[in-house]
């Protein structure tokens, strides 16, 4: 009697109760008996499934987003100072102007130093495939 009792409670403990219905079901049949019985669907996680990023590499990539952000926004300014003295240039007391040709000469090394920043920041962020 007592092997019996002993034995039920071995092969229940290999079951859980379904929550829908509270019929006992093995673990692993659990997502589809929610699925073709109750028509709904729980995931199972994934065998293959990436293990979790290493906080160092979320880091990582938070520092990357933030000097992304910087340099666009440093890039987006010269872009905008570009166009406001190329206006000024183009106005017609202004056309002799040769501190607005220095001015613009500056504008455009400083716009070529930020691209060059978005180029290194890509090579070193892109995977090598």
């Amino acid at each position: 009697m007592a092997k019996t009792i002993e034995k039920k409670l071995e092969i229940a403990s290999e079951f859980v109760k379904c929550p829908k219905c509270g019929k006992d079901i093995k673990p692993q049949g659990m997502p589809g008996h929610m699925r073709f019985v109750h028509a709904t669907h729980t995931p199972s996680p994934r065998k293959d499934a990436p293990p979790p990023k290493p906080i160092q590499r979320v880091v990582a990539s938070v520092s990357v987003v933030q000097e992304l952000k910087s340099i666009v926004a440093d890039l987006d300014e010269v872009r905008q100072e570009l166009e406001r003295v190329k206006k000024k240039k183009d106005a017609e007391w202004f056309k002799h102007d040769e501190t607005l040709d220095d001015r613009l000469s500056v504008l455009r090394a400083e716009e070529t130093k930020l691209k060059a920043r978005l180029q290194q920041l890509k090579a070193r962020t892109t995977p090598n495939t």
